[in-house]
């Protein structure tokens, strides 16, 4: 979804031309992200689409229930009404900030943490002022997962790191690996991390201690998955795998192999596990 259809846009059953310009359908075509007939082909409609500033384009989106927030590439930060594709408002970050680490909306506190490396930044959910900069313990190398009253994320020298974001400090640390570059997964009291070299490390919440340890025979550039009582990791070695998260056994509970290396996250929809394949689907 990328932006907010308005009265006057044009009708997707349309395909009247009229002479010099271009028919509805091509318009839509043009200025969608993808056309209504398509994404009828695949079940879905398409609600609103919020046409952005021209020569400026989104570079990350993220949808927290109702609602959803953007970075576009001069580092404005979004907030839209997710029913309505209605912008709330849009504020920019510091001009010292050239890159994100991923954000997190939390609605309890109605507040919006993002990642700069260094530091999370946070905006007041209802107006987009910026009412905290938290420096981080380590510098942070991947984007924050929630976890109760901590923001997880992986550091750049291979920590996970518990971040207390009420107080603004770090509480605990754990290391597993030489640096870590995808998010962690949480789930049922564990956190799942991937660092380089394909470690796979399954760690307690409650108190930072390691469950187990795995390694996949190459690297790991997507975030693992966790439900369901399992974790479930892609690789580059081609094999999405899934291993208990309760209890270390020497081989995964299953493991599949695909006909290309893996670099999306696999994705738990109720008891089924999807997961791209590049070039099969």
């Amino acid at each position: 979804r990328g932006g907010e259809a308005s009265a006057s846009a044009p009708v997707a059953g349309d395909t009247t031309v009229s002479a010099g310009r271009l028919s509805d359908r091509e318009w839509i075509a043009r200025n969608y992200l993808t056309t209504p007939d398509d994404a009828a082909r695949l079940g879905y409609r398409i609600d609103w689409q919020h046409q952005g500033d021209p020569g400026t384009a989104i570079t990350e989106v993220q949808a927290f229930g109702p609602s959803v927030f953007a970075i576009d590439d001069l580092m404005r930060i979004s907030r839209y009404d997710g029913r309505t594709g209605t912008r709330l408002w849009r504020v920019p970050m510091l001009e010292n900030v050239s890159r994100t680490q991923g954000m997190v909306y939390l609605p309890a506190d109605d507040a919006l943490f993002v990642g700069t490396g260094s530091e999370f930044h946070v905006y007041d959910g209802g107006t987009g002022v910026l009412v905290d900069r938290q420096k981080l313990d380590r510098a942070a190398n991947t984007a924050p997962t929630p976890a109760g009253r901590f923001l997880m994320y992986g550091s750049r020298d291979g920590l996970v790191v518990w971040h207390a974001f009420q107080v603004g400090a770090a509480w605990r640390s754990y290391r597993i690996a030489e640096s870590i570059a995808v998010a962690p997964a949480i789930s049922e009291g564990f956190l799942v991390a991937a660092g380089n070299g394909g470690t796979v490390s399954c760690l307690r919440l409650g108190n930072a201690s390691r469950v187990w340890t795995r390694r996949a025979l190459a690297d790991i550039v997507a975030a693992p998955a966790a439900g369901n009582g399992m974790a479930y990791v892609a690789s580059l070695d081609q094999h999405l795998r899934a291993w208990p998260l309760a209890f270390e056994r020497p081989t995964p509970a299953w493991e599949y192999l695909a006909k290309a290396p893996l670099s999306d996250s696999p994705t738990i929809v109720g008891d089924s596990v999807y997961q791209q394949v590049p070039g099969h689907g």
